[in-house]
């Protein structure tokens, strides 16, 4: 049997060390083991129905579980067959002892599960981390990884088949059906449990041997769905590892042949370092006119261009890149931009959208080391806005001062740690700058926020995003946190992948962001979380591929000069192009200027935050 790992996981702010051993009395206390062999777990036999084939057993913690005889090993049913023949002895009960008072109490408990690397499991009583259906909606796993069939997940995480997919491996034995009821896979019953990581798990297991997810239909027969083998992950995936290779040239070819002009695709094709991805990505930016007229789509788009530049020199990329600053440089106010142009100045806090304004200066860094021409005061003021929040706390979704706490909602942290990076390359002193010091305070503080999957403004799909990407920067610098990390994300990456071959960002309570390639959606985020594969490469300039030769020295940045404060001299709310007063919004100034009288005086203590 498998060793459980006994290092800290973390859950929430706290540390927790989980057991790996129960503690069972009592004279019927029996370890008991899957079909499969491969987990066991202790408990006493409370009551067995040799009709229905019903199970049920009592941990030493006093739960109980029931669960069908299908899922033991031949030995057990043997056991059970054996106890008919004599009554089962009641459950003893140990005797009660006072606790001594807690100075902090959480009025929420559960008893969970929690799962090592290997995929063993432990018991223990804590904070509830996962509640299996918040509100009325419950929890969608839109696709149960490789395998094609959505599972809602329901409350006494009761799974249910939300459907099947077409062509997919689960379709082929033609059994399964929409709002049947999942009793157990493989042996495993999901009563205690995060659903999740056991559905991550199982396949994790299932590619290492043969590919067979044998799945348990209540009232009905077992159903069993092959899926392709692609083995196990080394100790260092996804470096040195012929799984993780796979999973990545096979979703290269997919985001070839329908990547084009999607999310993500330029960044993840150049990520992997092989230059049939090169010659891809070659022709796309040939054909390209614009990258993006919003501020999201020059950050998240434009960093891929930068990085192809840096690549090959190719000049095709810096009219793009030129366009892109200038647009930027149009549409800042304040040190920061709004999601879209035209962003009113009551939202998010003075209009700044952080969460699309950080790629922004990140994208203005690469395009310097591009050796574009970027408007000084655009870059300067863009930096000085987000370097003050590195060290201070988090990046607040506004023009607003540094968030408290280790949330890292929507990876606006993990963000700040990519420009920083992108700085610290652009300055002399590189990792020993302070640019470069930013770097590793960004990505552990986004770091902590991992603890808490998938939280963010819509869902938190983005913070994973950005949350894994700056975990990249951090695989040697901090390679414990890093391998914890990865190992903490292996069943949302293993849940994220479509038999089709693309990629989503499985396991978020809505699912908004869980889009993938082949699916016809609109924005396919999930191709930067298959980033998660390719980062550690370094293929990328951000992440530590060698300095291009391209990059002059000339365009080296100077280090944050002495604090100042700034002077508000744009208008009172943003405008939709153009620098100052345009004419698009000069009709509504007097009316605007009327309405930010009050606010002088907020405006002027931001002034004076906004200083190092």
């Amino acid at each position: 049997m498998k060793k459980l790992n006994l290092a800290p996981i973390h859950i929430g702010w706290k540390s927790m060390v989980v057991s790996a051993a129960l503690l069972i009395t009592g004279a019927q206390a029996k370890t008991w083991t899957s079909a499969d062999g491969g987990n066991t777990f202790k408990g006493e036999l409370t009551s067995y129905d040799a009709k229905t084939g019903s199970v049920k057993v009592t941990l030493s913690n006093g739960r109980k579980m029931s669960f069908n005889r299908k899922i033991l090993s031949k030995q057990d049913i043997q056991y059970l067959a054996e106890s008919q023949k004599q009554p089962v002895e009641p459950v003893s009960k140990a005797p009660k002892t006072k606790k001594a008072p807690s100075k902090k109490s959480h009025k929420t408990k559960i008893t969970g599960m929690l799962h090592d690397a290997e995929g063993s499991d432990a018991y223990f009583e804590g904070e509830k981390f996962f509640d299996p259906a918040p509100g009325r909606k419950g929890w969608m796993i839109k696709n149960f990884g490789p395998v094609g069939i959505g599972i809602a997940i329901e409350k006494n995480s009761t799974l249910k088949i939300e459907n099947v997919e077409k062509g997919s491996p689960a379709e082929l034995p033609g059994k399964l059906k929409k709002g049947q009821i999942i009793e157990s896979i493989n042996g495993r019953t999901f009563q205690g449990t995060d659903p999740r990581v056991v559905l991550g798990n199982i396949i994790t297991k299932a590619e290492a041997t043969d590919g067979k997810i044998e799945i348990n239909i209540k009232g009905e027969e077992s159903v069993t769905v092959t899926i392709p083998v692609l083995g196990s992950y080394s100790k260092t995936w996804p470096l040195d590892c012929e799984k993780s290779d796979k999973i990545v040239r096979d979703f290269a070819e997919v985001v070839a042949k329908e990547g084009k002009n999607q999310w993500g695709s330029i960044l993840f094709l150049l990520s992997t370092g092989d230059e049939r991805d090169l010659k891809v990505v070659s022709g796309w930016v040939k054909e390209m006119k614009v990258i993006s007229t919003t501020a999201w789509g020059v950050g998240y788009e434009g960093i891929g261009i930068c990085e192809y530049y840096l690549r090959t020199g190719d000049k095709t990329a810096l009219p793009l890149i030129k366009k892109a600053a200038d647009f930027l440089r149009d549409t800042i106010y304040n040190g920061g931009w709004s999601g879209r142009p035209g962003g009113g100045f009551n939202y998010q806090s003075g209009a700044h959208m952080n969460a699309a304004g950080v790629h922004c200066i990140d994208f203005l860094l690469l395009a310097k080391t591009c050796g574009v021409d970027v408007d000084e005061a655009t870059l300067q003021g863009s930096l000085r806005q987000f370097f003050r929040f590195s060290g201070r706390g988090s990046v607040p979704y506004g023009d607003y001062v540094p968030k408290a706490g280790y949330r890292d909602c929507n990876g606006k942290t993990g963000g700040l740690a990519l420009a920083m990076a992108a700085a610290s390359r652009l300055t002399p002193g590189g990792e020993e700058s302070i640019y470069g010091k930013a770097v590793q305070v960004n990505a552990m503080k986004s770091y902590y926020g991992t603890a808490a999957f998938g939280t963010g403004h819509t869902g938190g799909g983005i913070g994973e995003i950005w949350k894994s990407a700056s975990m990249g920067l951090m695989v040697e610098k901090r390679p414990s946190q890093y391998r914890q990390y990865i190992e903490s994300r292996r069943w949302s990456l293993e849940l994220s992948r479509r038999f089709h071959g693309g990629f989503g960002i499985a396991g978020t309570p809505d699912g908004n962001y869980d889009q993938a390639l082949g699916e016809k959606m609109k924005k396919t985020w999930g191709t930067y979380y298959a980033l998660n594969y390719t980062l550690p490469r370094k293929k990328l300039h951000l992440f530590g591929a060698p300095l291009s030769k391209w990059l002059n020295p000339s365009h080296y940045l100077s280090a944050p000069g002495a604090p100042r404060p700034m002077t508000i001299s744009t208008p009172p709310t943003p405008c939709p192009v153009g620098r100052g007063i345009t004419r698009t919004c000069s009709k509504r100034r007097s009316k605007s200027i009327r309405a930010a009288q009050p606010r002088k005086r907020w405006m002027h203590r931001m002034s004076q935050m906004r200083q190092y």
